[in-house]
């Protein structure tokens, strides 16, 4: 049991009683801590010790700066994180969108350059199945149509013979190169920034259409009415939303 000193009449009392027994003064011991020179006990918030005049509120203040110091440089690490991380986002979202705008160019691009063989092959293809079956003559079509100077008798055997033709069977091959890196482009728009989601749900479908008639031309199936009919109504309908999104990049030029 430690002594302490009564601050009214200093005479020394326990350190658990809640009274001076010389004096009757009240004892507050909730605050108290130890004189660090002479080991009696005083209140926390005193300046000095009453006892033997250890100076007191400069050791604890020199406690609270290093409190305050390592609290500031706590924040300070902790300002460098956010705003490191917050780069790093920042940095990563640019690359995400350089990426989404190189596959958006290749992909208009991809279908510029083949559009022009999409359509060739098509009518090619329509033209060698009517003349085939209407017996017509015509240049661009006789060689498959009546290879030995006669028509064939089934028009399917005119297709045959232009899809065994070397030039035609190249061209087959560029369409079948166009869809799969068109497959592949497209699941790279899959998320587009926000202020280009109209763009690129026009170019996506456009992809959709241009897919899907090179797979009517790689292998067409269904009479020829149905075939020409599916071939027309594709063709409109990449024409327009080709139409819409020349437009909407014209916008951004503006």
């Amino acid at each position: 049991m430690a002594l302490i000193k009564c601050e009214k009449c200093q005479n020394y009392i326990s350190e658990y009683a809640e009274k001076c027994i010389y004096c009757s003064e009240k004892i507050d011991n909730e605050d108290s801590t130890e004189c660090p020179e002479c080991g009696i006990k005083i209140k926390e918030d005193m300046a000095h010790c009453f006892n033997c005049g250890y100076p007191l509120q400069m050791k604890k203040t020199k406690k609270k700066n290093f409190k305050k110091i390592f609290i500031i440089f706590l924040s300070i690490l902790i300002s460098i994180y956010i705003a490191f991380t917050a780069l790093n986002h920042f940095d990563n979202k640019q690359n995400q969108y350089v990426e989404y705008y190189q596959s958006f160019n290749q992909a208009t691009e991809e279908i510029d350059k083949n559009g022009p063989v999409v359509y060739e092959c098509y009518s090619l293809l329509i033209s060698v199945w009517n003349n085939a079956i209407w017996q017509k003559k015509d240049v661009k079509t006789d060689q498959y149509v009546m290879p030995n100077g006669e028509f064939v008798i089934d028009f399917n055997e005119a297709l045959d013979n232009l899809y065994s033709d070397e030039t035609f069977s190249e061209k087959i091959a560029s369409i079948i190169e166009m869809q799969r890196k068109l497959r592949v482009l497209r699941e790279k728009l899959n998320n587009p920034p926000i202020e280009e989601r109209e763009k690129n749900e026009t170019l996506l479908a456009l992809i959709d259409k241009e897919i899907e008639i090179s797979m009517l031309i790689i292998n067409p199936s269904g009479t020829y009415n149905d075939v020409s009919k599916e071939f027309n109504e594709l063709f409109i309908e990449m024409e327009e939303l080709y139409e819409k999104l020349v437009s909407l990049l014209s916008l951004d030029k503006q």
